[in-house]
């Protein structure tokens, strides 16, 4: 049986388990795939993009 790796938080690194949760891919890059819990995305807690250093509300 193969085990899927439970995405985790760009921000946090916390693990996208709870609803709310989403995954995307950078808007100004289009390459980089940023992460969010449903907590970060109520708290409007920044994220930034791995690939081209892209700041994200």
């Amino acid at each position: 049986m193969e085990l899927k790796e439970v995405p985790k938080s760009t921000t946090t690194k916390q693990l996208l388990i709870a609803e709310g949760g989403v995954k995307f891919i950078c808007p100004n890059c289009g390459q980089g795939m940023i992460i969010r819990t449903n907590k970060e995305r109520r708290m409007g807690i920044k994220w930034v993009c791995q690939v081209c250093g892209f700041e994200g509300p």
